[in-house]
């Protein structure tokens, strides 16, 4: 991951080091028109963490598959697991939510 291009929407951040690796290349202003752009070249486009900018995403429809992880204690997973709730989308109305576990 470290030798991957990255790229960081901010409209605050000044600058984006990323250790002894090339830095990342910020996205300003209307991160979801550069987000179309590269979605119009060969490759594959990964977000981590950034609730607000993967629905953002979902929502303009510029996101075909959700990989979510979670990590919760035992405690909280013994809960989840519990519950066992069908996923459903909430933003973009993507249809093939598939619901995967996998034992701690």
């Amino acid at each position: 991951m470290n030798h991957t291009p990255k790229l960081v929407a901010s409209n605050t951040l000044k600058e984006t080091p990323w250790g002894k690796y090339a830095k990342a290349t910020p996205l300003r202003g209307d991160a979801l028109r550069e987000i179309r752009k590269l979605k119009e070249k060969p490759g594959r486009i990964v977000t981590f963490g950034s609730p607000k900018l993967v629905q953002s995403l979902a929502e303009a429809g510029l996101v075909d598959l959700f990989h979510i992880w979670i990590h919760p204690t035992p405690r909280e997973r013994q809960a989840i697991l519990s519950q066992r709730k069908p996923a459903q989308p909430q933003a973009g109305g993507k249809e093939g939510v598939q619901e995967r576990s996998r034992p701690a």
